[in-house]
C-alpha cells in the first residue's frame, strides 16, 4: 500500500512539473512538495482545502490513485493525505 501511495505522489509530482515549472524563473526549480502544493491547490477548485472526486477527475493519475490516496476513506484528499503520500515517495527515493 505505502508503495503505491509513494508512485501516485511520484507521478503526480512528475505530471505537475512542467506546467509548475513555467511558472518560475529557469533558474528556479520546484521541489516534489512545492509542485504537489501548488497542484493541490489548482485542483481544489471549490476552495474548501479538500479534493473530491469530481475535482480529482481532472487529471487522470489522482483519479487512478484517488481510492489509494484517500486513506481515511472520507471521499477526499486532504494536503495530509496528499503530503503522507509524498513523504513515503521520498523515503522510496533514496
Amino acid at each position: 500500500m505505502k508503495t503505491l501511495l509513494a508512485t501516485a505522489a511520484a507521478l503526480m509530482a512528475v505530471t505537475f512539473a512542467p506546467a509548475i515549472a513555467q511558472e518560475k524563473p529557469v533558474d528556479e526549480k520546484p521541489g516534489d512538495k512545492e509542485m504537489i502544493d501548488k497542484a493541490f491547490s489548482g485542483m481544489d477548485t471549490n476552495k474548501d482545502g479538500k479534493i473530491d472526486g469530481e475535482e480529482a477527475k481532472a487529471n487522470a493519475i489522482l483519479v487512478t490513485y484517488f481510492d489509494a490516496l484517500d486513506t481515511d476513506k472520507d471521499g477526499f484528499l486532504s494536503k495530509a493525505e496528499m503530503d503522507a503520500a509524498l513523504a513515503e515517495a521520498a523515503k522510496l527515493k533514496g
